[in-house]
């Protein structure tokens, strides 16, 4: 019902624009609105009186099946539909019409307009199609539409799934659920195509593998030559050589730089890596030069840490070193070991209570090389406070530093080998290698 009454709206605002058009004096909107104006009443007509009945759209490579139970001789009988979804909405409109009348021997010749105004093709919210002959059935095979044959009304639900006949966005900015599945197994077959070791593979394997991810010819055909048209892969389909069309090359830098090796060119690939490994030691040189002065500091102030805990370590023997001495001196020259023998179990009873506390502290054993580190760490954060040396950017800059020299490393074992270097490129920055490979190409 809501459905319905959307369409005789859209009726009503439509025919409005066309009967100001023709009170304008414009003959062409008299005309048209007179045209709208009958439409209308029997479309009214059929939708309040007509029987709905639902159908669904199939889709399947490429091409669309719908089977409508057709009124002929005075019982349903079904009928299919084949089309494609580039087909305009005159061409399904004039078949089924054709169908209903059976309009002769001469299958070819148009169905007279008295009898195209049996059929009617409507969009989903019930309102006709302007121009049917320049149309497409795209965008109703994506949202659905409305068949009115004779007296019944049939409402044709979209396909689950419509292959590659849409784009990415829908024309009021909405994202559609079938598009980002059909992305999916795109972005599935590109990242197996990535990890196969395998320098070339047939394209009956490469068919192979969509059809066991989803992906159906009609779309892996068109998959295969957008990945060869962004540098991805290479296919020559056009290419007079069987054996090369047949052929899907993985690993492209290692055609080009073939190719540019036949005639004694360099290399693409040898010379990103040229370029690569200068930018490289540009960026070395610049991050040393930063580091080399913040870890000159650190490693300063460490050294003053380190000399203030080997102060504390040699205080702390002196300590235990006088305590004895002097507990001696107390017991045998001093007082007597009567007197003494108290104090020192106290003392030992002090320390116990000085250990546990040390533990609940620092949540660490009551140790010598405990102690010693606690006080380099104090020594370390009080040093790096007062000079301002902050260490996480210290370690970072370190992390650059190392990943930079790494790099370099990959790039002087590359050499000018292309498998090297195709291994090189799969580990490489993806994001600055595609653009210098093509500045390079």
């Amino acid at each position: 019902g809501r459905q319905g009454a959307r369409g005789v709206m859209a009726l009503i605002r439509s025919e409005g624009s066309l009967w100001a058009r023709a009170g304008a004096g414009d003959d062409a909107g008299a005309a048209a609105w007179g045209a709208r104006r009958a439409l209308s009443a029997a479309a009214a007509r059929g939708a309040a009186d007509a029987p709905v009945r639902d159908v669904t759209l199939g889709y399947a490579d490429g091409v669309c099946r719908l089977v409508v139970p057709m009124p002929r001789d005075g019982f349903d009988r079904e009928v299919e539909f084949l089309f494609t979804p580039t087909e305009t909405v005159q061409t399904l409109h004039e078949r089924i019409v054709r169908e209903l009348t059976a309009a002769g021997d001469d299958e070819d010749a148009p169905p007279t307009e008295e009898a195209m105004k049996t059929v009617a093709v409507v969009n989903n919210l019930g309102q006709p199609i302007a121009d049917e002959a320049h149309t497409s059935l795209i965008r109703l095979c994506q949202r659905g539409f409305q068949l009115r044959v004779a007296d019944a009304v049939f409402n044709v639900a979209p396909p689950p799934y419509f292959g590659g006949a849409y784009g990415l966005h829908d024309a009021d900015g909405t994202v559609d659920l079938r598009v980002l599945i059909q992305k999916a197994g795109f972005m599935r077959i590109q990242k197996l195509l990535a990890a196969d070791v395998r320098r070339t593979i047939s394209v009956d394997e490469y068919l192979d593998l969509c059809s066991r991810n989803g992906v159906p010819p009609e779309e892996a055909v068109q998959l295969l030559r957008a990945l060869h048209g962004v540098g991805f892969l290479l296919h020559f389909d056009k290419s007079a050589d069987e054996a090369v069309r047949s052929t899907v090359f993985l690993k492209p830098e290692e055609v080009t730089d073939g190719v540019f090796a036949r005639f004694g060119l360099e290399s693409p690939s040898a010379r990103f890596v040229e370029e690569q490994a200068a930018r490289k030691r540009a960026e070395l040189a610049h991050l040393e030069s930063v580091f080399k002065e913040m870890d000159s500091l650190k490693r300063t102030l460490d050294e003053a840490a380190e000399a203030a805990g080997q102060r504390f370590s040699w205080l702390g023997l002196s300590a235990l070193s006088g305590g004895v001495g002097l507990y001696w001196w107390l017991s045998y020259e001093k007082f007597s070991w009567d007197i003494m023998e108290p104090v020192t179990y106290f003392s030992a009873a002090a320390g116990g209570i000085w250990a546990f506390l040390y533990w609940r502290t620092t949540s660490s054993d009551f140790e010598y090389g405990n102690m010693r580190e606690m006080v380099v760490s104090r020594a370390k954060r009080r040093l790096y406070r007062e000079r301002g040396v902050d260490v996480e950017r210290h370690a970072l800059y370190a992390a650059r530093v190392a990943r930079c020299r790494d790099e370099l490393r990959n790039l002087d074992v590359s050499g000018y080998n292309p498998a090297l270097i195709s291994a090189y490129l799969s580990r490489a920055e993806g994001a600055a290698a595609a653009p210098a490979v093509a500045a390079g190409l």
